[in-house]
């Protein structure tokens, strides 16, 4: 038999196992470690920059860094990311949720890249933020429009006051300074009747995803109807109803446009009986139990995409027949000043267009009217008044009178 174990002398330490205390995220120097999800990794730190993990470990690490963001538990007892949930689920607008998760990930993720707590986050913290948001590019290497900047930082301020309502933070940390200015529309995006009638056309000319019928019907609706992009690819065939009046039947199309407000619009019978009826007739059979309610359908039969849109009413630009970029947004544009030069109500418009204020209305070709009803014009004919008799010619307008 072997002799049992001897004890260990009485002097000697006892092991003791470390568990590592679980890290919060608190802001420390730049130098320390990255502390992502309870698993601190000096190796990255330490590796030269041309042997960093790929992108794909990049993307893992972050996802579990913005997990453990939002496990954080607020004084109020329900975890970061359930707020979030809460936040989204006030939104009017479902196209809207998708976008505002998606900023406010990309939020999360530059307080995980500087070991900040959203929590406790700081305003001169959050002012650093908008500036990093300035510098920051989109896809294509371009610098963030104007718009973009002030809807994001708008839907932090937006999260942040969601966080104040529900008494998890006493104050939120984005103030009125930090918020980027919104710039005034400048830009006259309303197609003259020539470079409408050319998009119309060169979707007409057919379309290998969408089919002509397809692609030419998205355009009227653009252009003539002003429907707006996300509301277009959202349409199902059970909004389509007929309005009767007066023994004429009317085809008309019931859609929730933006902030879930309810839209009812004539069809023009043009469209209708040109495009809509031989479409229906010929339209594609679903892919899916999914694709099935969609109005429009792509030729193998998926619900039409934003993207898909975007790059039909774009290719006329890239063909080189406009000489400038054309996006889906023009169309508002161009079907609201269309129907302000035919003396449209301002009323009429406002809610045709789905706008809450009739001030965007208003906007809406501004740029291309003031330079029409320019009082340039009137003081030019005034001045050359006698160049335009001799010449045979009658001004535009009557001369001024002096005082």
């Amino acid at each position: 038999m072997t002799a049992p174990e001897s004890p260990p002398p009485a002097d000697a330490e006892p092991v003791t196992v470390h568990i590592p205390a679980e890290p919060v995220i608190e802001p420390v120097s730049p130098h320390a470690p990255i502390v992502i999800g309870g698993i601190i990794d000096e190796t990255v730190i330490d590796l030269p920059p041309d042997e960093y993990p790929p992108p794909v470990d990049d993307l893992l690490l972050r996802e579990k860094g913005r997990a453990r963001l939002l496990g954080l538990h607020t004084r109020i007892g329900y975890q970061l990311g359930q707020l979030k949930a809460s936040w989204l689920s006030t939104l009017d607008s479902p196209a809207s949720i998708p976008v505002y998760a998606r900023d406010l990930d990309q939020f999360l993720d530059y307080c995980l890249e500087h070991q900040i707590n959203p929590l406790k986050i700081k305003i001169p913290q959050f002012n650093l933020y908008v500036t990093w948001l300035k510098l920051q590019t989109t896809r294509y290497g371009k610098l963030y429009a104007n718009a973009t900047l002030v809807r994001k930082v708008d839907e932090i301020a937006s999260f942040y006051n969601h966080l104040v309502d529900t008494d998890a933070l006493d104050r939120s940390p984005v103030t009125k300074k930090a918020r980027p200015k919104r710039q005034k529309r400048h830009a006259d995006k309303a197609l003259t009747h020539t470079e409408t009638r050319t998009v119309i056309e060169d979707a007409a000319s057919g379309h290998r995803t969408l089919g002509a019928l397809c692609a030419e019907l998205i355009v009227q609706l653009d252009f003539t109807m002003g429907i707006r992009v996300s509301e277009i690819c959202n349409l199902d065939l059970d909004q389509l109803h007929w309005v009767e009046e007066g023994g004429i039947r009317y085809r008309a199309i019931r859609f929730f446009g933006k902030g879930g407000t309810e839209h009812i619009r004539g069809i023009p019978s043009q469209i209708d009986e040109r495009l809509l009826t031989p479409y229906l007739a010929q339209r594609p059979t679903p892919a899916s139990l999914k694709d099935a309610p969609a109005l429009l359908l792509t030729l193998d039969g998926k619900r039409i995409n934003r993207f898909q849109v975007n790059r039909l009413i774009g290719r006329s630009n890239s063909r080189g027949k406009i000489d400038r970029k054309v996006t889906p947004h023009f169309g508002r544009h161009t079907a609201n000043l269309a129907a302000k030069q035919a003396n449209v109500p301002l009323e009429v418009r406002q809610a045709a267009l789905g706008h809450a204020s009739p001030t965007t209305t208003q906007g809406y070709g501004a740029s291309r009217n003031s330079v029409i009803t320019d009082p340039s014009h009137v003081v030019a004919s005034w001045l050359y008044a006698d160049d335009d008799s001799r010449a045979g010619n009658d001004p535009a307008t009557p001369p001024l009178t002096g005082t």
